[in-house]
């Protein structure tokens, strides 16, 4: 058990959102997880990733279900496609969804409703959920991909697991394929791909004006009262010196991976991942939102609310609106202090990346807090074969291919020797290592291109793959990118995690059911308390008013069932 924890700590917060906001895999019977076999099996079933997947002089189509990008100037003449089709074999027709994630969801169920013909392969097709695509699959319209993973069709996803994760390989496969079962049929719906990318780890990222720092001689807070301090300052100050009172002192987006500034300010009260809700100590499971610490924070947060040192906008605003707010000239920026990922926030080349730097998390204010929480890896359940393929082994395999770290490379940095060539291995990496790679197109990925599809459905590590950056250039726009995040993550490392953290756990079917009753209740109930606490709706200061709230969390059932299977769970999954 110390080995598999350990293990777990290393991969902190292995899993992705999910809908209750926690990680989950089922057993179907007492301590008997449904599971995949493991990764070393099947090895020598006699596949092992022969190419072309089609014989030579036979012709075979696969249809790619793919929700448009602005990005993409054509997918069937795109370079990409072009690779793929070459290695594999495959004729590849596209049927291109539109609008947002949601609308193309919407698109494909009215398909199914109308008993339409559906593409052979959903790709990356988040706009149906992996319950909804589950239920899918159950009704007959995906189909069960467990004979195809059983007969060790996905040599590609096994080899990239072996070659990122070396002896932790068969610990992360399982992590990520456990959860791809369905909890009542033990099928699997999914292709489950995953994606590690070490600077998005912090679950927020923050940032001050560091030029309205120096004009008024502060330094960067690190402390609860350091930030209230600042704060003020840049109301009163006037630090863009326009001669207006137009500073938004604090502005972020509540309740949003990396944005969240109000997660910036709990987590020095007492740890909050807000992907997880769960905390651990000892094997007992608790959660933040009942305890004093975090009464405390919520208090805090009402009064920068109040003195106009926190922006309502945090709870109403988009992220472009938000980016619209940070990106400007010299002289003209409005915020002091943002909470955003520089790869969203910061506008390609505008003059703010220069402006702003990374805001360590903040001390440890009651002996509870004063740390970061992580996530390090992202899991994707949205690809699936459909019911009309007529070829379901080749659309697997096909699928498998692009697990594998050539097509990754592709699929992320675009067309090898015209976007990116490999390294001579002497150049410094952008996570402080060796260079791996060197970007001859930068910043593809944010940029219209005919070199890939803009998403990237693989078994990937950015970890494993540096790119080149020349640290004596901080006049070049990637360059400090790049330095400034490698920084952020560093600060969040620094600030630490708990000795025991809260990862996956296996639900048998009834515990799932009993948590699933309450689950949307409770969660939602938490959120919204929150944002009313913040903003005064419900004054957190009053104890009548507190008390309510944790009288109605009992209720809703937040202690049974919804804590008590999951410390259930947790304490025959981890074997305590």
């Amino acid at each position: 058990m110390k080995k598999l924890l350990a293990i777990l700590l290393c991969l902190v917060m292995l899993f992705a959102l999910v809908a209750c906001g926690e990680t989950e895999t089922t057993v179907t019977g007492e301590g008997e997880t449904a599971s995949v076999s493991d990764l070393e099996e099947n090895a020598d079933d006699g596949y092992h990733g022969e190419l072309p997947l089609v014989p030579e002089g036979e012709t075979k189509t696969l249809t790619i279900g793919i929700l448009t990008s602005g990005k993409v100037t054509d997918y069937k003449e795109n370079a990409y496609t072009k690779w793929v089709e070459e290695q594999t074999g495959v004729n590849l027709e596209f049927v291109q969804f539109s609008g947002t994630s949601k609308d193309a969801g919407t698109q494909a169920s009215l398909m199914i409703a109308a008993g339409e013909r559906l593409p052979d392969i959903l790709y990356k097709f988040g706009g149906i959920s992996k319950s909804q695509g589950e239920e899918y699959g159950v009704d007959g319209y995906f189909l069960d991909l467990n004979p195809y993973f059983e007969q060790g069709f996905n040599y590609y996803q096994k080899q990239s697991m072996q070659t990122l994760f070396g002896d932790d390989a068969n610990h992360v496969y399982h992590l990520l394929m456990d959860r791809a079962i369905e909890p009542t049929t033990g099928g699997l719906y999914d292709f489950p791909t995953m994606e590690e990318v070490p600077l998005d780890t912090p679950l927020y990222h923050t940032w001050i004006n560091q030029e309205w720092l120096d004009k008024l001689g502060l330094e960067a807070p690190t402390t609860i009262d350091e930030l209230y301090d600042v704060l003020v300052a840049f109301r009163d100050q006037d630090p863009n010196g326009n001669g207006k009172k137009d500073e938004i002192p604090m502005i972020g987006l509540a309740d949003s991976n990396y944005k969240d500034i109000v997660s910036y300010i709990v987590n020095a009260y007492i740890y909050w991942n807000r992907s997880y809700h769960f905390n651990v100590d000892n094997g007992k499971l608790w959660v933040p939102y009942d305890q004093d610490e975090y009464r405390q924070a919520l208090c805090f947060v009402n009064k920068l609310v109040k003195e106009g040192l926190l922006s309502p906008l945090t709870w109403t605003q988009t992220g472009a609106e938000q980016k619209a707010l940070t990106n400007g000239t010299e002289g003209t920026y409005t915020c002091g202090i943002i909470c955003d990922h520089a790869d969203v926030g910061f506008e390609l080349g505008n003059d703010s990346m220069f402006q702003y730097v990374p805001l360590h998390p903040l001390a440890d204010e009651t002996g509870r807090g004063g740390m970061c929480p992580l996530s390090s890896f992202t899991q994707t359940y949205t690809t699936r074969i459909t019911a009309d393929c007529e070829d379901p082994e080749l659309a697997f395999k096909f699928l498998d291919f692009t697990m594998s770290q050539e097509s990754y490379m592709r699929q992320r940095w675009g067309e090898y020797g015209v976007d990116w060539e490999w390294s001579d291995g002497t150049k410094p990496g952008n996570m402080g290592g060796t260079a791996n790679f060197k970007q001859l197109t930068k910043n593809i990925w944010s940029t219209e291109s005919n070199s890939m599809w803009h998403v990237v459905n693989s078994v990937a590590s950015e970890k494993y793959y540096e790119y080149e950056v020349d640290y004596s250039d901080m006049t070049d726009w990637d360059t400090v990118r790049a330095v400034k995040l490698l920084q952020n993550y560093e600060n969040a490392i620094d600030a630490g995690q708990p000795d025991e953290v809260f990862t996956f756990v296996s639900y048998t079917p009834e515990e799932y059911e009993a948590r699933t009753d309450v689950n949307s209740d409770v969660t939602e109930y938490i959120k919204t308390s929150r944002t009313k606490f913040c903003n005064g709706i419900l004054d957190p200061n009053d104890d009548a008013t507190w008390n309510d709230y944790l009288s109605n969390l009992e209720s809703l059932g937040m202690y049974d069932p919804w804590m008590s299977t999951a410390q259930s769970a947790y304490t025959r999954t981890l074997q305590y």
